[in-house]
């Protein structure tokens, strides 16, 4: 961790240089702010989909669409990409309802 910091003041644009010795508990706040952060990174991505869980789940679609069963393969896709995120999940709703796509 740094020692020697310089902060300008926004409205003056004044240089003032400290060290963490001189402000009583500011070593603690910035350790206070880092475990902050660092719980704010967990929880953005909580829910993420780990890359062999992902695998599993594609292999699983993949069999339910290889024996025919489309209610599961839908389900299947549904959850996957509800796993991924919002993004993926309107992606799917854009396939399901494409011109393209047979019933």
């Amino acid at each position: 961790m740094k020692s020697h910091y310089e902060v300008q003041c926004e409205h003056c644009e004044k240089m003032t240089s400290f060290r963490i010795d001189d402000v009583a508990r500011l070593d603690a706040d910035i350790d206070d702010e880092v475990s902050a952060a660092k719980s704010e990174v967990a929880v953005e991505f909580e829910g993420m989909v780990e890359p062999d869980e992902l695998l599993d789940k594609l292999q699983d679609l993949s069999s339910a669409i290889r024996a025919g069963d489309r209610i599961e393969a839908e389900h299947l896709l549904d959850k996957l990409a509800s796993e991924i995120g919002s993004e993926a999940t309107e992606y799917v709703q854009r396939g399901r309802f494409s011109m393209r796509a047979v019933a």
